[in-house]
């Protein structure tokens, strides 16, 4: 898409602007792309200017995808995965492991989809690439029910001290997207979070964090090759799961007479 962005700043800019030792230096960023066999995706922008790489990694799954009774559980395997994984048994030798690469990772569930970022030092690429693989692809799930407890706690900020829904946010989505998961609190409900067991969130987990449904961005002070050659030592060997790969029920048509 390099060219038609170039063509159309030319034509916005005046031709003193372009000129060498002008005001304006025209020069888009290599982007380049990438999908492993298992259909995990990578991207990489490359941006010379700056002094760190920001990894951000997008799984398709958030409140939309949930049955009624599971809702709030794309957002309980997030924070669980931060408890644990084949390589790290817990989350304080986790954290330790990302600040050793000059970093913290983070991450956020929404509606659609779900986000973990990581900005980290550029020579520690490799190792932060490791770091997230086991992060994604072996979780233990220990601790779960202190992690129940974090999560009935935020929810709780949801609610007045009569116990009613006071989340504007939840509630125009209630009113938008009645009996849809559309409408769903992306915390899910106390009544939901306090009966999801260990196997439901396994399953979750490995039912929708399936490479073919993932997109690494990899943006910053990266050679685009070397960047890709580190996604492909460290996640080429994922096997996709069997199956058909989950879909997000369709939204309603708009109501008319609704509430605007």
């Amino acid at each position: 898409a390099e060219g038609p962005v170039r063509e159309t700043v030319r034509r916005l800019l005046p031709a003193w602007a372009l000129a060498p030792g002008g005001p304006f230096l025209v020069r888009m960023p290599l982007c380049r792309s990438e999908r492993l066999p298992s259909g995990f995706r990578a991207v990489v922008l490359e941006m010379p200017g700056l002094h760190q790489v920001q990894l951000s990694l997008f799984v398709p799954v958030g409140s939309r995808h949930e049955a009624p009774g599971a809702c709030g559980i794309s957002h309980f395997v997030e924070h669980a995965l931060f408890r644990g994984n084949a390589l790290y048994p817990d989350g304080e030798a986790l954290n330790r492991a990302f600040e050793r690469v000059g970093g913290m990772l983070n991450a956020h569930t929404g509606v659609e989809a779900t986000e973990y970022d990581v900005t980290l030092h550029p020579a520690h690429l490799d190792e932060a690439l490791q770091l997230l693989a086991a992060f994604l692809r072996a979780p233990t799930f220990p601790e779960l029910e202190k992690e129940r407890r974090i999560l009935l706690d935020e929810l709780s900020y949801d609610y007045n001290e009569e116990g009613r829904l006071v989340n504007v946010g939840t509630l125009a989505s209630q009113l938008m997207w009645p009996q849809h998961p559309l409408g769903q609190s992306v915390g899910g409900l106390p009544a939901t979070i306090e009966a999801l067991g260990a196997e439901a969130v396994r399953a979750h987990h490995a039912r929708h964090y399936h490479p073919a449904r993932m997109v690494l961005a990899l943006a910053g002070a990266v050679e685009a090759e070397a960047a890709l050659a580190a996604v492909r030592h460290r996640f080429a060997e994922w096997a996709p799961p069997s199956g058909e790969l989950p879909a997000a029920l369709p939204a309603p048509a708009p109501r008319a007479g609704g509430p605007h």
